[in-house]
């Protein structure tokens, strides 16, 4: 489920296409340091907690550590609290259409927070008797998906109204996704039998509009689908190797990481690769998920398990998959825990490893063929930016900066005086924000340009 997967990927880290790029107007989960971008003001959130022994127990005798919310402004770099979150978990800053919208749960609900863009005043507040995992902001920034973990369902909730409706569907499972670049939502059922013997899955997709969410089902789901595909023959993957639907810059094709059930087959991976122009679904033998697309969607990007002659998984590889033929080609060494990103300029690919801190970073050229080591030993792909326009990455791994810059194929530590803990970029300041540790409590920002650094931001603790 959408839920299910975003927990694997953040609680363990992921193989495969790695979800650890930050940007502005991303939704963000703000535990552990983590730092939001507004995209339209580029004002600054994270999270500042008190200490454990503060904390005070409420009306349900649970502690409630003080905890607030913490905004920067990046011209004056002054700090202002936006909320208190006391005896919250699992809060996240959403930067719909109508707003700052904070998510947060307490006692086993969730609460909303609706705040003026650039006011920071509160608009809306409301509880519901959901516990929500994982969100999807659509292209518009109109509607959010996300997965109740009560229910199981996923909801499409409207920020401005606080409104919501529940995902109609007949099956046991659920994953959803939005397409880049409009507001039409694919969806996955998967289905099985009455001895639970999964029987397949079914692909859909909708355009999301206020006349859609008002309309009566049909036969247990919404009409109007643009596509409606039956797959029989696969389940859900549930762990590292996990279903979660890809989507193509241009929106042609959605990639769906599978399990095959037929159990004549040594390799049951599978990736069902959806052309939602055509509705046609093709099967890629030997290939995992997530995945990931070059920027003109020519070539999906996977991976596969590599063994050696005893039989035993020793590393994955990297598969290249063409869109059009469906040509397979593998490349590149085993890696223990490959992780990788394909940029957002050219067709290159950037792979790490998260279970061998020796292994170094490689950087893959798809146009030429060519594959480098760049150093870079034990750096992983968990928390780092693009610079748009440059082929840079800035990275932040155990405490070091990193600057990989992909056209050059060069990869540097960036000297700080700090450590650098947590990551994200302000694109129209060309600024980088980070929070160091140990003392987590600060912000700093660093201007690509020049290398400057601002006065350390100190962070005001909840009282």
């Amino acid at each position: 489920m959408l839920a299910g997967t975003l927990l694997v990927s953040l609680g363990l880290g992921c193989t495969g296409f790695t979800l650890g790029e930050n940007f502005a107007g991303q939704d963000t989960p703000m535990r552990y340091g983590a730092i939001a971008v507004d995209h339209v003001t580029e004002k600054v959130f994270t999270v500042v907690d008190g200490p454990d022994d503060a904390a005070a127990l409420g009306e349900d005798g649970a502690p409630m550590v003080p905890s607030q919310v913490v905004q920067v402004d990046p011209d004056t770099f002054e700090p202002r609290v936006l909320a208190r979150l006391d005896g919250r978990e699992d809060p996240r800053m959403l930067f719909p259409e109508a707003g700052l919208l904070l998510l947060s749960e307490r006692n086993g609900r969730e609460v909303f927070q609706l705040f003026d863009r650039h006011t920071h005043q509160p608009k809306a507040f409301t509880t519901l008797d959901s516990r929500y995992w994982g969100t999807r902001s659509s292209p518009s920034r109109r509607w959010i998906a996300v997965a109740d973990q009560t229910t199981y369902d996923i909801h499409i909730l409207d920020p401005e109204t606080l409104n919501l409706r529940v995902i109609p569907h007949d099956a046991q499972w659920l994953e959803a996704m939005w397409l880049n670049n409009q507001d039409r939502l694919l969806v996955v059922l998967w289905y099985h039998g009455d001895d639970f013997h999964p029987t397949g899955a079914r692909l859909l997709a909708w355009d999301v509009t206020p006349e859609l969410l008002s309309k009566p089902t049909t036969d247990g789901l919404w009409p109007d689908a643009a596509l409606d595909v039956f797959v029989e023959g696969f389940q859900p993957d549930a762990l590292f190797s996990f279903t979660w639907i890809g989507v193509s810059p241009d929106d042609r094709f959605a990639a769906f990481p599978m399990l095959s059930t037929d159990p004549d087959l040594d390799e049951p991976h599978r990736v069902l690769l959806l052309d939602t122009t055509t509705g046609e679904v093709r099967e890629v033998p030997n290939t995992r998920g997530p995945v990931g697309f070059t920027p003109d969607g020519r070539t999906m990007v996977s991976y596969a398990g590599a063994w050696d002659a005893s039989g035993e998984e020793v590393g994955q590889r990297l598969v290249l998959v063409d869109t059009e033929t469906l040509e397979r080609q593998e490349v590149g060494d085993p890696i223990q825990g490959l992780q990788y990103f394909v940029t957002h300029e050219g067709a290159y690919v950037v792979a790490a490893a998260i279970l061998d801190e020796s292994q170094t970073v490689i950087l893959h050229d798809l146009d030429s063929g060519r594959s480098s080591s760049l150093g870079g030993a034990g750096v992983s792909l968990n928390e780092f930016v693009s610079h748009p326009d440059t082929g840079e990455l800035f990275i932040a791994s155990d405490g070091d900066l990193w600057r990989l810059d992909v056209w050059a194929g060069t990869l540097d530590q960036v000297p700080m005086p700090f450590d650098t803990h947590t990551l994200n970029l302000l694109p129209q300041r060309d600024l980088l924000v980070t929070r160091s540790t140990p003392d987590r409590q600060v912000l700093h920002f660093i201007d690509i340009g020049d290398g400057g650094i601002s006065p350390a931001v100190r962070l005001p603790e909840p009282d």
